[in-house]
C-alpha cells in the first residue's frame, strides 16, 4: 500500500462524514465540479456573500473540510469577511427572512408600488429599511396587513413633530405630529426594488397582467384617491378612480395601461406650474370601472371605507340619507386622523426610548379611542361603528 494511500484512508477515516469524496483529494472535489475556475470563484462568491454561508457551512455543502474551503478561497482571490462583520451577521442569522424569488413575487410588485408612491428606501449595514410618514391610521393597518400577510417582522412606528413655521405656506394646514413607519426587511430584498416606475410597469403589463393589478391597487392606497360626492347639477352620486403624482410621464404610462390592458376610459390632469401634482383618473359611471373598483382588494382601512360607499351608492339619485351617510365616513376619517395625530404628540412627549410602539399596539390605541368618541359625537350614528368592526374583520384585525 502506497503513502498516498494511507494518507487518504487516515484522512478518510477522520472526515466529519466519514468518508474521503470518492477517494480524491478534496480540493481536487471540488474544481473538477465546475467548468473553469471563474465558476467555482461565482459559486463560492454566491453561497458566502449572497447567502451568508460561513466556510464551515460551505465546507458542508461540498462535503470537504473547511481548511479545504479556506484554501480554495486563497488560491481565488475571494476576500474573507472581517471578523466583526462575520460574528454581526452570526448573531442577526434568522431575524429577517430572506427573500424568496418563488414565493415573493407578489411581496416585490407591492413593494414596488409602495416606494414609487409615499414610501423611500434605504440600506441600514444588513438590512433595508422601507419607510414613510403618515397621519392616517389606514396607512398603518395597510403596511401592518403586508407584513403579517408575508410572515414579515412587525412595522415600528414611532412619533414625529414638524413645525408649521418650517413648511412652505401650502403644508402649514398640516397636523404637527405625524407617524414615521418601519417596515424592515433582510438585505436580500434589495436588489428586488426597482427604481424605473415607468419601466416596471410595462414589464409588468407585457409578463402578468394580475400582477399589474395587484400593483395599480396598492398605488391607490398609498398614493390615489377613491372619492365619492353628490354635489353635481345631475343629481346622482358620482365619483372616480385617481392615480396621484409629481411625475407627468408617470400618470401618461397609467393612463395608456388602463386603456390597452383594462379597457378602461382614462383622463390625465398634469401639474401646472402652480401645483404641485397631478392624476390620471377614470369616473366610476363609466363602463367596467365599477367592476374594476369591486375586485381591488384594498388593505388601508380609509379606501376600504370609501370603496363601500362608492359600490354602494355610486349611480343612485341623491336622496338626503345618503347624502347624510357620505357626510358621515367623511367625519369619521377626519376623526381617526385627528385621534392618530393626538396619540403621536402624546408619544412624542415620553422621553426618547419609550415613544416607539408596533404596529399592532397603535392600532389597538387609535381604535379603541375612535370607537369612544365617535359614539359620542354621532350617537344616531351607529352603523359607522357596526361597519368598521366589520371592515376589521374583513382585515383580519379584531376591534378593540
Amino acid at each position: 500500500m502506497s503513502y498516498t494511500t494511507v494518507r487518504l484512508w487516515i484522512l478518510g477515516k477522520q472526515h466529519p462524514l466519514g468518508r474521503w469524496p470518492e477517494g480524491k483529494y478534496e480540493r481536487l472535489s471540488i474544481i473538477n465540479q465546475f467548468s473553469s475556475r471563474d465558476d467555482l470563484r461565482r459559486k463560492l462568491m454566491e453561497l458566502y456573500y449572497e447567502q451568508k454561508l460561513s466556510m464551515a457551512k460551505i465546507a458542508e455543502v461540498f462535503n470537504v473540510y473547511p481548511s479545504t474551503i479556506r484554501q480554495l478561497f486563497k488560491e481565488l482571490d475571494i476576500r474573507p469577511r472581517p471578523v466583526g462583520y462575520a460574528i454581526s451577521i452570526a448573531l442577526s442569522k434568522g431575524k429577517y427572512r430572506p427573500f424568496d424569488p418563488e414565493k415573493d413575487v407578489e411581496l416585490t410588485v407591492e413593494l414596488n408600488a409602495l416606494l414609487h408612491t409615499d414610501f423611500w428606501k434605504r440600506k441600514d449595514h444588513r438590512k433595508v429599511v422601507i419607510m414613510t410618514s403618515t397621519t392616517r391610521l389606514g396607512m398603518v393597518i395597510f403596511l401592518d396587513r403586508i407584513a403579517e400577510r408575508h410572515k414579515l417582522p412587525p412595522p415600528k412606528c414611532t412619533p414625529k413633530h414638524l413645525s408649521n413655521e418650517r413648511q412652505p405656506l401650502s403644508f402649514r394646514t398640516r397636523p404637527e405630529y405625524q407617524w414615521r413607519i418601519y417596515l424592515t426587511l433582510d438585505e436580500s430584498f434589495w436588489q428586488t426594488l426597482e427604481n424605473d416606475a415607468i419601466r416596471y410597469m410595462r414589464q409588468l403589463a407585457n409578463t402578468d397582467k394580475e400582477l399589474l393589478f395587484l400593483y395599480l391597487t396598492r398605488f391607490i392606497e398609498c398614493d390615489g384617491m377613491i372619492s365619492v360626492s353628490a354635489r353635481n347639477k345631475r343629481g346622482i352620486v358620482t365619483g372616480n378612480l385617481g392615480f396621484i403624482s409629481k411625475n407627468p410621464q408617470y400618470l401618461l404610462c397609467i393612463s395608456d395601461l388602463l386603456e390597452s390592458v383594462f379597457g378602461l376610459p382614462a383622463s390625465v390632469h398634469l401639474p401646472k406650474e402652480n401645483e404641485t401634482c397631478g392624476h390620471t383618473y377614470t369616473w366610476l359611471l363609466s363602463p367596467g370601472v365599477m367592476d374594476f373598483l369591486n375586485k381591488m382588494n384594498f388593505l388601508h382601512l380609509e379606501r376600504l371605507w370609501r370603496k363601500e360607499l362608492a359600490l354602494k351608492y355610486v349611480g343612485l339619485p341623491a336622496t338626503p340619507e345618503i347624502i347624510e351617510e357620505i357626510n358621515n365616513v367623511r367625519r369619521a376619517i377626519k376623526l381617526l386622523r385627528d385621534i392618530t395625530t393626538q396619540v403621536a404628540k402624546e408619544r412624542y412627549l415620553l422621553p426618547r426610548g419609550k415613544r416607539a410602539l408596533e404596529s399592532g399596539d397603535l392600532i389597538k390605541i387609535v381604535l379603541q379611542r375612535f370607537l369612544d368618541q365617535y359614539l359620542e359625537r354621532y350617537p344616531n350614528a351607529g352603523y359607522i361603528i357596526d361597519q368598521l368592526i366589520e371592515l376589521l374583520k374583513k382585515l383580519g384585525i379584531r376591534a378593540p
